[in-house]
Order: C-alpha cells, then structure tokens, then sequence
C-alpha cells in the first residue's frame, strides 16, 4: 500500500516536472499561402537528409568569456574598493553608492548568462519548406537546467513581432529585408535578437557565423514559407555541415 502510494506520488512529480515536446506547433489553423510563400532567388541546396544548412556558428575560445568578463571584471573592482574603503572619511555616501552599482554589475552578468544560453549554432530548413530545425550553442548548460538542445518550429510561429507603447522590443532586432539595409550594416553588434509568438521568447543569432545563407534565413525568421519547388532546389551529396567547415560551400555576408 505504501509502495503504490510513493509510486503514484512519483508519477505525479514526474509529469510536472517533464520537459514538453520539442515542437512548436502553428497557431492558427487557416494559413495563407499565397501571401506567406516566398520563392527564392537562388537554388536552395538540400544535402542527403533533406535539409538545408542556414546557419552555422562555432564560438571561438574567448568568445564567451569576454561577454562575461564585461561586468565580472567591475564587479572585481569595485568589490576590491569596498574592502578597502578608501572613502571612508572624504565621502561616506561611497560606500553605498558602490554596493549599488556591484548589485546592478550582479543582476546584468546573471542577465547575460541567461540571454547566452538562446545562442543559435545551427539552423536547419526542412524540405517541406515550412519547419526550421534550431540546434542551439550552449547544449550543456540547456540540459543542466532542462531545456531542450534542438528544437524544431513551424516557420508561421517565427513571424515578426510587434512592441507596443508598454513593453517595446529590446534589443538589436533581427533584420526582415534581404539585403540588410547599409545603415544597418555599419552599426558593430555582436549579435541579433529575433522575437517569436511572445516578448518572452527569443532567439539569439551572433553576427559572425561561419556560415549563413542570408537571404532563406530572413525570410523564414519573417514567418515566410518557402517554395521548395524543384526548380528552387538543389540537391547534393553528402552532409552539408561538413562541406561548409571543408570550405566546399561559400557563406553569404551577415552584417
């Protein structure tokens, strides 16, 4: 009796804390595809598993390191400063005005650990033209605190959002015209941000991939489905992430 009521207990906990599935469905049933195709300028290459590399992005060793030694790096000194208190005398204000700013350094760096784990790595656009398959960077990190490492959406679900007055998009927004605008193209960012179904959910695309097809990619973060027709596709063999990181295939130009 006690066996079945721990295990009936232990079920329960479980379907709470069980990780929902890795699709998101579209949501609304009626789509417009007259509307929403977009017919691409170039072939779309498709390699033997019948997806399409979009992007590709491999961190390098100091990458992330730098995005966090930002704030670590003041809050080491201003932590250093407090301890020793040189203001003691002069100006007695000091002291909190600094546990101020080490608390905001604090609540930014946990910020940036949070906004590094949305990192895309790969972006994959299935052959129906209308589900992109996100592989994102941080794997470890996103098991640790059980999130899913791919996820696979419908491209209606990615169409761009809309701020209002209360609550505006932040951020460097995700470009929506291929080619990028020049003055966009001037401004150094080390990342996009792109929004999809609430303010709550984002995607983060670094500026410097290894490897981008620009103008698919853009389209598809619009909400555009893609015709996938046979005079759009091109199909090779093999696997297209490895002809990219052998040089076989050339990347376009993000920013």
């Amino acid at each position: 009796m006690v066996l079945r009521r721990f295990t009936q207990q232990y079920k329960s906990i479980y379907a709470f804390c069980k990780v929902e599935s890795y699709t998101i469905k579209p949501q609304n049933t009626v789509i417009d595809y007259k509307t929403l195709t977009y017919n691409p300028q170039q072939k779309i290459k498709f390699d033997s598993s019948n997806k399409s590399l979009l992007y590709y992005y491999k961190p390098l060793l100091w990458t992330y390191q730098l995005q966090y030694w930002m704030y670590l790096f003041p809050m080491v000194l201003i932590g250093n400063v407090i301890k020793h208190n040189p203001f003691y005398s002069t100006f007695p204000a000091a002291l909190p005005m600094m546990f101020t700013v080490e608390f905001w350094l604090f609540l930014r760096w946990f910020k940036k650990f949070k906004y590094l784990r949305y990192v895309v790595s790969e972006v994959y656009l299935h052959k129906d033209g209308q589900t992109v398959e996100v592989v994102y960077e941080k794997k470890f990190w996103r098991k640790v605190k059980e999130q899913n490492v791919t996820q696979i959406f419908y491209v209606t679900n990615l169409k761009t959002l809309i701020g209002d007055d209360k609550r505006p998009l932040k951020g460097n927004l995700f470009p929506e015209q291929w080619p990028m605008k020049k003055e966009m193209s001037k401004k150094w960012r080390w990342s996009f941000v792109k929004y999809y179904l609430n303010q709550n959910n984002f995607l983060v695309f670094p500026t410097n991939p290894n490897y981008i097809n620009g103008e698919i990619l853009i389209a598809v973060m619009s909400g555009k489905i893609i015709n996938t027709s046979k005079q759009y596709v091109e199909d090779i063999e093999g696997d297209m992430l490895e002809m990219v990181e052998e040089g076989k295939i050339k990347s376009d130009i993000f920013i």
